[in-house]
């Protein structure tokens, strides 16, 4: 296979973007890419080296961004802070990462939070807990006007009875978060419309073990 310059490669950069230009995928496109990447975590393990991770900084390096994303910026830092004022000694437990080996399910399972981690630990010893899926599948919601998006809930708990529940694993703080409350919407309709319920659990009946009860969802 013959190699590229450097300079073709920067050309061919500058003609990609060119054509990107003010041009956007489709509703329909953005599902199928979203569909597409379901389960597929490229990074999950892994590290950029020192080299790729001088080359980063490098290039965030006198970066300007908006007052709009100042502000976004600005929020999430809060929220991190304010998860680990409510979580003192454990530090940033929302941002840990793994792999979870289930019994129940006979495989590996990813975790992007201490969170997932306790509610997996938890469900595997539940006696009327058969199995559970992790981000089972895409519940389309509406973010603005024209705005279509997916969501993906974190869990599908399959109960011995036959029953369902669709659960989202948040942190209390990110409960009442606009966006947030559009996918919780989507994901009660979903539910009822499938014969599942649809719940939301946070850090009071995670960590202080609260799952056996029943678990009122925040969307009414």
């Amino acid at each position: 296979m013959k190699k590229l310059s450097e300079e073709h490669k920067r050309n061919l950069s500058k003609s990609h973007a060119r054509y990107w230009l003010g041009k956007h995928h489709s509703s329909e496109t953005k599902n199928k890419m979203s569909k597409a990447r379901v389960g597929k975590k490229p990074m999950l393990g892994k590290h950029h080296s020192v080299d790729t991770k001088k080359k980063l900084s490098e290039k965030g390096k006198g970066r300007k961004f908006s007052i709009e994303t100042k502000k976004k910026l600005s929020k999430a830092r809060k929220r991190t802070i304010l998860r680990q004022k409510l979580n003192p000694g454990r530090g940033n437990l929302y941002s840990k990462k793994g792999k979870f080996r289930s019994i129940k399910n006979k495989e590996w399972l990813f975790y992007r939070s201490t969170y997932e981690l306790y509610v997996f630990r938890i469900l595997e010893k539940m006696p009327m807990v058969e199995k559970y899926e992790v981000e089972p599948f895409g519940i389309p919601y509406r973010a603005d006007f024209n705005n279509v998006r997916i969501y993906f809930p974190d869990l599908l708990i399959y109960f011995k009875n036959g029953s369902k529940k669709l659960i989202e694993i948040k942190p209390l703080t990110l409960v009442n978060d606009s966006i947030n409350m559009k996918k919780f919407k989507a994901a009660k309709i979903f539910a009822d419309i499938h014969n599942m319920t649809f719940s939301v659990w946070t850090e009071k009946e995670i960590f202080k073990h609260r799952l056996r009860k029943p678990v009122r969802s925040v969307v009414q």
